[in-house]
């Protein structure tokens, strides 16, 4: 089985291609250069460069997994949260293949997935619950119980995303 899975939350267009758990193809194109030059992520113009990017994007890493759009099996795409301009210009590109190619289309909690990279190179009953769990990507610098694999609570947040940006 191949996923496609789209990730346009904020200032980086990412693609990736996984074949069952393994992810064979990964492509992001940055959008760093041009947000120096207004010294933050400015969302119409990060939404207008993941318009000019995704379909190029998506070439190459359909290329690099030696895989045709025809031989994908889901496509899932970033939904919430981040930038609304450029979330959306993954959404409509993802949920329009997903409809033109008759495939099921899955929504990703951005948090969730963040949380989730704990899991990669592990089995889920590597990571105890209840856990508590660190977030720190741009604006989501959050501090969360985690109490099972798809419950949390948020206990703590910043109240700027400076230590998310830094890390960035």
């Amino acid at each position: 089985m191949f996923l496609l899975a789209f990730e346009t939350s904020c200032d980086d267009t990412s693609i990736a291609i996984f074949r069952e758990r393994d992810l064979i193809a990964m492509k992001t194109r940055s959008q760093i250069r041009e947000h120096n030059e207004t010294k933050w992520v400015v969302p119409e113009v990060a939404a207008r460069l993941h318009a000019n990017n995704i379909f190029g994007v998506l070439e190459e890493v359909l290329a690099e997994a030696k895989v045709t759009l025809e031989e994908i099996d889901v496509i899932a795409c970033t939904e919430f949260p981040g930038l609304m301009p450029s979330l959306l210009v993954g959404i409509s590109v993802a949920k329009t293949l997903a409809k033109t190619l008759n495939k099921p289309y899955i929504p990703i909690d951005h948090i969730e997935a963040h949380m989730f990279a704990n899991f990669i190179g592990r089995e889920t009953n590597e990571i105890p619950f209840p856990s508590i769990c660190l977030t720190v990507s741009g604006g989501h610098n959050e501090l969360y119980l985690w109490k099972s694999i798809f419950e949390r609570e948020k206990i703590g947040e910043t109240l700027d995303d400076s230590a998310g940006e830094a890390f960035d």
